[in-house]
């Protein structure tokens, strides 16, 4: 694990720049329940798609969560 990779601010930042306040606001919920708080880039990927699975049952809404480019992450993957 790469203990200088900072999965709270990775999370927070996708949140911000790809997605409304109500869903950063159940996405927080859902991170609430995970730690320790500094993750793998890999634990952040299973967490996104967990989040985005409890958001698009409750919401009934087809979501499609992007991840920035400029950090060298795949864009515009659907999830669900």
């Amino acid at each position: 694990m790469n203990n200088n990779y900072d999965f709270m601010e990775d999370f927070r930042e996708t949140c911000e720049n790809l997605i409304g306040d109500v869903v950063l606001l159940e996405a927080l919920i859902l991170c609430r329940e995970q730690s320790p708080h500094r993750q793998s880039p890999e634990q952040f990927d299973l967490l996104v798609g967990r989040i985005t699975s409890y958001l698009c049952q409750h919401t009934n809404d087809l979501l499609v969560l992007t991840r920035p480019k400029e950090a060298g992450r795949p864009c515009g993957r659907p999830v669900g």
